[in-house]
């Protein structure tokens, strides 16, 4: 099975990626502002993970939290380097399974930038984080995304269980972050055995 993505503690900005998120809520002055420091556009609170910030740079909306990136910034690079090594943008991946969806970052990996026709089944425990995506970063937007508010670990089971009914993938992705803390629940036996019950004929977890 791959390596999961490493996750990069510091809150380094991709610059690769230039998909703008909800420009109908930036003006060309905060646009052309973005590219000189950032601005924090929202500051929340959320129960699960602790302070959430939305800051617009470099002509894009990110997500943070008060230690580490959660998408579109240093993250969403480590995974569009993950996939590149991987060669995802040339497999044939009919469906995806996001476990820790964040605002959407892989999702625009797949669609926008490599312009796949994907299913995309997301799994995202934090409501603020899904608010937040859905108020900044446009996941309305994608063609075929299915939104799940639930813990990861806690699909997968249900996964695993409902194993006939349940779709198989072709890509996992597990980014199953509390601030710097992976959930207990996502480091035991019945969870890495509820993925490989959820692998499709190609497979690739991340």
């Amino acid at each position: 099975m791959p390596a999961f993505a490493k996750r990069k503690e510091i809150k380094t900005q991709s610059l690769s990626h230039r998909r703008v998120n909800s420009m109908k809520q930036v003006s060309f002055f905060q646009l052309i502002k973005s590219f000189i420091y950032p601005t924090k556009v929202q500051v929340c609170s959320s129960t699960i993970s602790g302070s959430l910030e939305v800051v617009f740079s470099n002509g894009k909306h990110m997500l943070d939290t008060t230690h580490v990136n959660y998408s579109f910034g240093g993250l969403h690079l480590v995974f569009q380097r993950a996939f590149e090594v991987f060669k995802i943008k040339e497999r044939e991946i009919n469906n995806a399974l996001i476990l820790g969806f964040g605002t959407g970052s892989v999702a625009s990996i797949l669609e926008n930038e490599y312009k796949k026709e994907v299913a995309i089944t997301a799994v995202e425990k934090d409501e603020k984080v899904i608010e937040l995506a859905r108020k900044y970063f446009s996941i309305d937007s994608y063609k075929n995304l299915t939104v799940h508010g639930k813990d990861a670990a806690d699909y997968i089971l249900s996964a695993t269980i409902n194993s006939t009914t349940t779709p198989k993938f072709d890509l996992i992705v597990v980014d199953v972050f509390v601030d710097l803390l992976v959930p207990a629940s996502c480091m035991e036996e019945e969870f890495v055995k509820g993925l490989n019950a959820a692998f499709g004929k190609r497979n690739f977890v991340f």
